[in-house]
């Protein structure tokens, strides 16, 4: 269990760094880049916990990751937008289709509107079969040659 808290410290650490450095290339090249929430610091978190001597700053863990206080500072706002955007808050709903594919427009107040493509289930399974496809003859390519050089080793 010990491994695994250690591997947990570094991944975390190592994603909280990465978050850190995202907020600086965001800031150098004034275009956004993304950091990831919760996890650096769950993973930073957990490993701390488990030493007796760090367990008590495990909980720093949630400043340490960029990502995790951008995601602290943003949650008013989020909750603000799936207000407005919820159920209570809707005035219409209209729906059309064209060539098969089902479009929603959906009022709400203050103004707000949303429009949702749906897609019929058997066009979302025939493109899922078509990644899986893809997906196969990709994992084919890449795994050929390397059949073909173990067959070369062994000598067939």
């Amino acid at each position: 269990m010990k491994f695994w808290a250690i591997i947990a410290i570094g991944l975390g650490g190592y994603i909280c760094l990465v978050n850190w450095i995202s907020l600086y290339q965001s800031w150098r090249t004034k275009k956004h880049i993304s950091s990831v929430p919760l996890v650096g610091a769950v993973l930073l978190g957990l490993g701390l916990a488990y030493f007796e001597k760090t367990r008590y700053f495990a909980f720093l863990s949630i400043v340490a990751d960029w990502g995790t206080i951008l995601l602290i500072i943003c949650i008013p706002s989020l909750v603000k937008q799936f207000w407005e955007v919820s159920g209570f808050n809707l005035i219409q709903t209209f729906v059309g289709n064209s060539k098969g594919v089902k479009y929603q427009l959906k009022l709400y107040k203050k103004g707000i509107f949303v429009i949702i493509q749906v897609e019929p289930f058997f066009k979302v399974l025939t493109r899922l079969q078509l990644l899986i496809e893809i997906f196969k003859v990709k994992i084919q390519f890449l795994l050929f040659p390397v059949a073909q050089f173990f067959s070369f080793l062994i000598g067939f």
